[in-house]
């Protein structure tokens, strides 16, 4: 190999590692960009998930107080319930007993008269 074939070889060379290191610093140039998005996408994302999260804690707190007067209003009508939850479940029982008790006043009504004559006669 001659001077001026080294030469052009090295300047050959030297044009290849030139381009390669614009490559090389074009590809660090964007890799920080992208981890400057990612950062703030980051930023993003959590400052939004703690807002949210928060506004959901404040929802939650304000039904559970609601939930809770209302409980406590409940509780104090809790005689009326479960008077009521009684009639429910012996209502059956109650509807015989009325329907006996008012055969009975209806027998005695119509009936009364001529049963009072046999017994004190």
């Amino acid at each position: 190999m001659s001077n001026g074939e080294r030469r052009q070889h090295s300047c050959e060379m030297y044009e290849v590692i030139h381009r390669i290191e614009d490559k090389v610093d074009k590809i660090a140039e964007r890799q920080v960009e992208y981890i400057g998005k990612t950062e703030k996408l980051e930023g993003i994302v959590t400052n939004g998930l703690r807002s949210t999260v928060n506004d959901i804690k404040d929802k939650l707190e304000k039904f559970c107080d609601s939930h809770e007067k209302r409980m406590v209003k409940l509780e104090a009508f809790s005689w009326f319930r479960e008077w009521v939850s009684d009639l429910r479940n012996n209502l059956f029982k109650y509807v015989v007993m009325m329907a006996i008790v008012g055969r009975v006043i209806y027998i005695i009504l119509t009936h009364g008269h001529d049963i009072l004559e046999k017994i004190f006669k």
